[in-house]
C-alpha cells in the first residue's frame, strides 16, 4: 500500500507541475444543454462526465435500441465494462467487478434518481431489471464500484440509474403534441405493443408510455446443471421437461411523466412475470407488480443557492407460482421517501457545496394483493383435492409465513463538496451518515482529485467506502417452514442443544450466532482520459477494492433419520430438517483490475472497445468457498477476462446499422471448474420508411454459441453448477413504428 501512496502522490504533483494550461471555474462549471443531460447520480454537486467522482458509463436510447439484449440487465452487460449478468437457481444477479453475491440487495436501482429497491430481501426490482420492455428509457448511468457516499446503503458494489423520456424526441416541428406506435413480432412468439404519447407547451410538459411484451422463450436444453436432474416437484421427471422456457417473461408497463414550471411529478406501473427455467420445484416462475409515485420541486434563491425536495411512495407486489398454475407464494413492501438536497455555489470562493437529509420508511411483511404472504417449494395434489385451493391457500398463510411484519425508517444525512485547489487541481470530498434502527449508524466518506494536464489528457484519484446492512428479512424474520432463522433467535441456539456431529455428541453444540455487521467495500481508482484526436479517445480505470464483513448465509443442518431438528427460539425448521441464516464471514477479499475503453467517430461510423479485467489479490482462509470466492482463488461465476466491442454505421439519414460483441473468456463454477466462455454478437437495425414510419430488426446471437452460461450454485449442492444453458439460439424479432 505504501507503494501505491507514492504513486498517486507523484501522479497528483505531476498533474499540477506538468502544464500550464488553466482549468478555469467557468470550463469546469459551466454546461451546455447536452452536458446537463449527463446529470449523474454519482454526485449531488457537478453534472458533467469530466467531473464525476467516481466511474459512470451512460448507455443511450439508441444503444438499447440497437443492442440486441432480450432484457435490460442483458442490454447493460453489453455495453458497460466491470458489469456481468450471472444466473443461480432463482435469481439474475447484477455483478460487478467479480462480486456476484446471491440475490442484488448489495446493488442499488434508480429512476430517475429515486430508489427502486426492496429492502425486505430482493433489492432490484425485477419487473425493471429483468424486463424486455426498454422503450421508456433515455440512458441508463451505471456507477461501477461503490456509490454509498451519495446513495447509502444497498449501493456496495455497483449502482444503476434509469432516465426514463421526456418525450421531446416525438414532438412535431408545428405541433405541441406528439406521438409514436409501435408492434414488435419475433420466434418463438415475441409480441409487442407500445404508444407513447408527448404534450408540450411554454409551462408544462407531459408523456405518457404504455408497453406490453409477451415472449414463450425456448426450450431449455438437457445440458449442464439441468443433466440428468431430477424435478422434486409434484410433476416429477427431469428438470428440462418440466415445463420452463428460456426467458419466458409476460410484461406491462405504463409510464407517465408531468412538469410544470419547478415541479416535477411521475408515476411508474410495472407487471412482470418470467419463468425460473434453473430451479427443480414447483415454485418456478416469479411475478411482481411494482406501483410507484414520485414528486420533485426545484426552488432557486438566486444563482448560488438553490434546493431540491423530493418524495417518493412505492407498493411492491410479489407473487409466486408454479409453471402449471397454482399459486407457491407471495409477500408485499410498502415503502417511501423523503429527501432535501441544498447546493451553494461560491459562499466561499472557487467553492462547489451541497448538503442534505434523507428519510426512508419501509412496511414488509404485509399480504399481496391476492391476499397471500407465504413460500411454498413444492405443491402437495392430494391436499387440493381434499379440501380445494382456498383452503390450501388458508393453510399455507398460516404456516408457511413469507415475512413477518416489521415497519423501519432510516435516516441519513450528508455532505459533498468540490473546491478548486488551483487553476489545475480540482478536490472533492464527501461524508454521508447513516442511522439504522438495527445495525445502528454508519459513516461512509470519499475523497479525492481531478486534474487537466492539458486539452488532451485528464486525470483523477479517488478513495470511497461503500457499504450494506443486513436485509429487513433478517431482523422481521419469515421463510417460516422454510428454515429461515431470524436475528432475534440468534441468542436461542445453544439452548436448542444441536450436535454439530450427530454421531459424535461429544463435539459439542452449534453456539449462539453473531451479530450481523453491514458489509463494506473500500474503494481506490485511479483514472485517465486521453483524447488522442477529435475523432479517438481512450479511457482507463485501475481499482483495488478492500472487502470486509462479508454478508453471506450459513446452514445448520442433521439428517432426519439420525436426528430431529428442533425449533429454536420462536423460528421452526425447515421441510428439509435445517435452518439457513445471514452471517458476516470472516476475513479480508482484495482485488484488483482495469477497464479499458476506447472510441472512434469518424463521420457517420462510430467504434466502440474495451476489456476488462479483474483479479483476485488475496482472500483470508475464511473467504474461500463463501459468497464471493470458490476454493481455489477464483470468483465465483464471474468472468475475469471480458472484451467488449460495438459498431454503428449510419448509412443515411435514414438506415443505421449496429454490430454489438461480447466475449467472456472463461469462468470458474462454485465448485472450481474451468469453463470456456461464448462469442456473443447480435446484429440490429433502424430503417426509417418516408416520414413517419420507422422499422428496426434485430438477429441475435449470430454466431450460434451455446457454451454453459455462469451460474452460481443451486441450493445444497455446488456440483450442479458448471453452468446453465441459457444462451439463447439464434433467434430474431422486427419491430415496425408509426410517429404521428
Amino acid at each position: 500500500m505504501k507503494k501505491f501512496y507514492f504513486i498517486l502522490f507523484v501522479v497528483l504533483i505531476s498533474n499540477y507541475v506538468s502544464s500550464q494550461e488553466n482549468i478555469t471555474k467557468q470550463q469546469l462549471y459551466s454546461m451546455s444543454l447536452e452536458e446537463l443531460l449527463k446529470v449523474s447520480v454519482a454526485s449531488n454537486v457537478v453534472n458533467s462526465d469530466e467531473l464525476q467522482p467516481v466511474s459512470v458509463t451512460t448507455i443511450y436510447r439508441k444503444q438499447l435500441e440497437l443492442s440486441g439484449a432480450r432484457t435490460l440487465i442483458e442490454a447493460i452487460m453489453m455495453y458497460v465494462p466491470g458489469f456481468f449478468m450471472v444466473e443461480d437457481q432463482d435469481d439474475i444477479i447484477a455483478g460487478f467487478r467479480g462480486l456476484a453475491p446471491d440475490n442484488n440487495s448489495k446493488v442499488l436501482f434508480l429512476v430517475n434518481g429515486q430508489s427502486m429497491n426492496t429492502e425486505w430481501f430482493w433489492g432490484p426490482p425485477s419487473a425493471l431489471l429483468n424486463s424486455t420492455n426498454m422503450g421508456y428509457i433515455e440512458k441508463i448511468e451505471v456507477i461501477r464500484g461503490p456509490g454509498s457516499v451519495t446513495l447509502g446503503q444497498g449501493a456496495l458494489l455497483g449502482v444503476l440509474n434509469v432516465v426514463t423520456k421526456n418525450g421531446k424526441s416525438l414532438k412535431s416541428q408545428n405541433s405541441k403534441m406528439g406521438g409514436k406506435l409501435y408492434i414488435g413480432l419475433g420466434e418463438d412468439d415475441y409480441q409487442s405493443v407500445v404508444a407513447e404519447l408527448m404534450q408540450s407547451d411554454d409551462e408544462f410538459q407531459s408523456y405518457f408510455y404504455f408497453a406490453n411484451t409477451d415472449y414463450e422463450g425456448q426450450a431449455l436444453r438437457n445440458e449442464g446443471w439441468a443433466v440428468g436432474h431430477a424435478n422434486e416437484g409434484y410433476a416429477g421427471g427431469q428438470v428440462y421437461d418440466i415445463g420452463t422456457r428460456l426467458n419466458r417473461s409476460y410484461n406491462s408497463m405504463l409510464l407517465g411523466n408531468m412538469h410544470y414550471k419547478n415541479f416535477s411529478f411521475n408515476l411508474m406501473y410495472a407487471d412482470n412475470k418470467h419463468d425460473l427455467y434453473n430451479f427443480y420445484r414447483d415454485r418456478n416462475v416469479m411475478g411482481q407488480k411494482l406501483i410507484s409515485l414520485g414528486a420533485e420541486y426545484r426552488l432557486k434563491l438566486n444563482d448560488d443557492i438553490n434546493f431540491k425536495i423530493s418524495m417518493d411512495a412505492a407498493i411492491d407486489n410479489f407473487e409466486l407460482s408454479s409453471i402449471e398454475g397454482p399459486v407457491m407464494g407471495g409477500t408485499r413492501e410498502n415503502r417511501g421517501g423523503l429527501k432535501i438536497i441544498g447546493n451553494f455555489d461560491n459562499i466561499i470562493q472557487n467553492n462547489r457545496l451541497a448538503i442534505g437529509f434523507e428519510s426512508r420508511y419501509y412496511q414488509f411483511g404485509k399480504r399481496n394483493f391476492d391476499g397471500n404472504n407465504f413460500v411454498l417449494n413444492t405443491y402437495d395434489y392430494a391436499f387440493v383435492d381434499s379440501l380445494g385451493d382456498r383452503l390450501r391457500l388458508d393453510a399455507a398463510n398460516l404456516n408457511n409465513t413469507m415475512g413477518y411484519p416489521d415497519t423501519y425508517g432510516i435516516f441519513s444525512a450528508f455532505l459533498e463538496d468540490y473546491y478548486d485547489l488551483s487553476k489545475k487541481i480540482v478536490a472533492f470530498g464527501a461524508v454521508r451518515f447513516d442511522m439504522h434502527p438495527y445495525w445502528g449508524s454508519h459513516i461512509s466518506p470519499r475523497i479525492g482529485f481531478v486534474g487537466k494536464l492539458s486539452d488532451k489528457l485528464r486525470l483523477r484519484t479517488s478513495y470511497q467506502v461503500g457499504f450494506r446492512g443486513a436485509v429487513g428479512l433478517h431482523y422481521g424474520g419469515g421463510y417460516r417452514q422454510d428454515g429461515f432463522l431470524r436475528a432475534d433467535n440468534y441468542d436461542q441456539v445453544l439452548s436448542a442443544e444441536i450436535p454439530v456431529d450427530v454421531l459424535n455428541v461429544s463435539q459439542g453444540f452449534y453456539e449462539n450466532l453473531d451479530e450481523v455487521n453491514p458489509e463494506k467495500m473500500h474503494s481506490v481508482e485511479i483514472a485517465a482520459d486521453y483524447r488522442v484526436s477529435d475523432n479517438i479517445s481512450i479511457n482507463i480505470v485501475g481499482y483495488y477494492n478492500s472487502i470486509i464483513n462479508v454478508i453471506d448465509v450459513g446452514v445448520i443442518w442433521a439428517d432426519p433419520a439420525q436426528f430431529v431438528m428442533p425449533n429454536i427460539g420462536t423460528d421452526v425448521p425447515g421441510s428439509w430438517n435445517g435452518y439457513w441464516y445471514f452471517k458476516n464471514t470472516d476475513g479480508v477479499v482484495q482485488q484488483a483490475g482495469f477497464e479499458l475503453f476506447g472510441e472512434l467517430k469518424v463521420d457517420k461510423f462510430q467504434l466502440r472497445a474495451s476489456h476488462s479485467l479483474v483479479k483476485l489479490l488475496d482472500a483470508d482462509e475464511q473467504q474461500k468457498g463463501s459468497m464471493y470466492i470458490t476454493n481455489r482463488d477464483h470468483f465465483k461465476a464471474y468472468p475475469e477476462n471480458v472484451s467488449r466491442l460495438h459498431a454503428m454505421f449510419d448509412f443515411t439519414d435514414n438506415l443505421s446499422l449496429a454490430a454489438n460483441y461480447l466475449y467472456y473468456y472463461s469462468w470458474y463454477s462454485p465448485r472450481d471448474q474451468f469453463v470456456d466462455g461464448n462469442h456473443l454478437l447480435n446484429f440490429s437495425g433502424i430503417v426509417t420508411l418516408k416520414e413517419h414510419f420507422e422499422a428496426t430488426f434485430t438477429v441475435r446471437n449470430v454466431l450460434a454459441q451455446r457454451e454453459l452460461y455462469p451460474m452460481n450454485s443451486n441450493a445444497g449442492d455446488a456440483s450442479l453448477s458448471d453452468g446453465t444453458p441459457a444462451v439463447e439460439k439464434p433467434t430474431y424479432w422486427i419491430k415496425l413504428a408509426y410517429k404521428f
